[in-house]
């Protein structure tokens, strides 16, 4: 059955002599894989510039139930992005969020609200003149509502209490998990769950400060996502924001 819908491509991995598996998350679908063949010579075929990392693609495929890895018929260039591919630091923030993303979202099905809210942090990203040192940590803060796990603190946290990370609810100091924030920390997520991309900028934060919250959300992730790793690409980002 032949479909089309908008994407966002998270993932590219060699398949074989002259092909290649790109793992995209579908408007219509959540993630889908598809393999494509590497054009050689005068062959035509669809460019795999254009499957770069969290490219916005609109394509056609064909759809089989039970298939696992699809064939694209067409794909063209969404919205394309005006200073993404030219700036260093953006480009470097995208490696990360790609990253973070195909472990996040490789199992996630059909949801439209978290792919226009990931399609609104890319073109946000592409359009920003600067102040983007916390721009990853609200996106991927903002993007557990989108998943169903967001944080349960709310805007007062008690005295003596602190938020369990495994549980996700707040418990009394010293009867949590292992993976039980401090109060500060406590204090400190309740205020992160209330910033948005309009005021990010107004987050002070030192880098160990944001080393640490980057840590604690990443943390989160494996805790609630099903096979999320740890990331490599974090001390990538470490060195990028220090």
């Amino acid at each position: 059955m032949l479909e089309s819908t908008s994407g966002i491509v998270l993932h590219k991995l060699r398949y074989g002599d002259d092909g290649v598996i790109v793992d995209v998350y579908t408007r219509l679908r959540g993630t889908l894989s598809f393999v494509m063949r590497i054009p050689r010579g005068r062959r035509r075929g669809i460019p795999l510039l254009m499957m770069q990392p969290l490219n916005i693609v609109d394509l056609a495929y064909d759809y089989r139930v039970g298939h696992q890895l699809l064939r694209i018929r067409d794909v063209h260039q969404g919205m394309p992005y005006g200073s993404i591919p030219y700036d260093h630091v953006k480009g470097s923030l995208v490696l990360f969020l790609s990253d973070f993303l195909y472990h996040a979202l490789r199992s996630e099905a059909q949801n439209e609200p978290l792919f226009d809210f990931v399609c609104s942090c890319l073109w946000r990203l592409d359009g920003c003149d600067g102040g983007l040192a916390n721009f990853h940590i609200v996106m991927l803060v903002r993007m557990t509502k989108y998943l169903g796990i967001c944080p349960n603190v709310g805007r007062k946290v008690k005295v003596g209490h602190a938020f369990d990370m495994q549980e996700s609810e707040l418990v009394e100091v010293g009867k949590g998990s292992a993976h039980c924030l401090t109060e500060e920390e406590t204090s400190f997520l309740s205020k992160l769950l209330r910033v948005s991309m309009d005021n990010m900028h107004l987050l002070k934060l030192t880098r160990e400060q944001r080393w640490r919250v980057l840590e604690m959300v990443e943390m989160y992730y494996r805790l609630h996502v099903p096979e999320f790793p740890r990331l490599k690409s974090l001390d990538v980002m470490k060195e990028l924001f220090s």
